[in-house]
């Protein structure tokens, strides 16, 4: 899953990702793992959230 590697691959690194939810919302966050292996957590600036993997719609590294 493209979606499961990027999110894994952001959190190996430490880098920002750049993530728009199937629900439209759109998210430049920071990412860590989840005691639940199909979730991983959000870092906004005021929030963490939990999220299902499968409700990324695309997403990328930001740069």
């Amino acid at each position: 899953m493209l979606r499961k590697n990027l999110i894994h691959q952001a959190i190996l690194n430490r880098m920002p990702v750049n993530i728009h939810l199937i629900s439209g919302e759109t998210y430049c966050v920071v990412c860590m793992d989840y005691e639940k292996p199909e979730m991983f957590i959000i870092i906004t600036g005021t929030a963490s959230v939990a999220v299902f993997y499968w409700a990324i719609k695309r997403g990328y590294i930001y740069k």
